[in-house]
């Protein structure tokens, strides 16, 4: 992206990248590096200006204080969220650092399609991580009372299937 923003993105190209690493990063966790990750938090954080600064060497993964306001479509940034999530299902410690970030969008965020992607990974990192995940299941059960049907629909769907394999009780 350049100074521009989203005027020049190429949408439905941006979408088929985020989708392929996401499946990459699922199948080959380890060909999945620091600066992959590092791009993909570009795409949704207030820290993206961080990564054109280090061109050479990359700092520690920078931490998080909520999604930013930008002007990138909201399917993109639903794909980047889906995409972050599949790459924290491989990396604990990314779960550690996004997920209290994926609970916070969920009260706060004005996007349908970001937030219900948000109840399907936090419930898929609730499988691979109970432990950790647990403390943020009435995050996710509040969503039963959201605004939005389909958001209402997804997180019943999603608590179900817990629910049905033991995880949440």
């Amino acid at each position: 992206m350049n100074e521009k923003g989203a005027q020049n993105l190429n949408e439905e190209l941006m979408v088929k990248h985020l989708h392929t690493l996401g499946v990459v990063s699922l199948h080959c966790p380890a060909e999945v590096g620091k600066r992959t990750v590092l791009l993909v938090e570009s795409l949704l954080t207030v820290h993206s200006d961080k990564l054109a600064e280090c061109p050479e060497e990359l700092p520690a993964l920078l931490s998080l204080s909520q999604f930013k306001e930008n002007s990138l479509p909201c399917r993109v940034k639903a794909h980047a969220v889906i995409t972050l999530g599949k790459l924290c299902l491989q990396h604990e410690e990314l779960v550690q650092k996004y997920l209290p970030v994926f609970a916070r969008e969920l009260e706060v965020g004005t996007e349908v399609a970001v937030r219900n992607n948000l109840v399907v990974i936090m419930c898929d990192l609730c499988v691979r991580y109970t432990t950790i995940v647990d403390h943020y299941i009435p995050n996710i059960s509040a969503c039963l009372r959201d605004n939005e049907a389909v958001i209402r629909e997804q997180t019943l769907i999603m608590l179900t299937n817990l629910l049905q394999v033991g995880i949440v009780l």
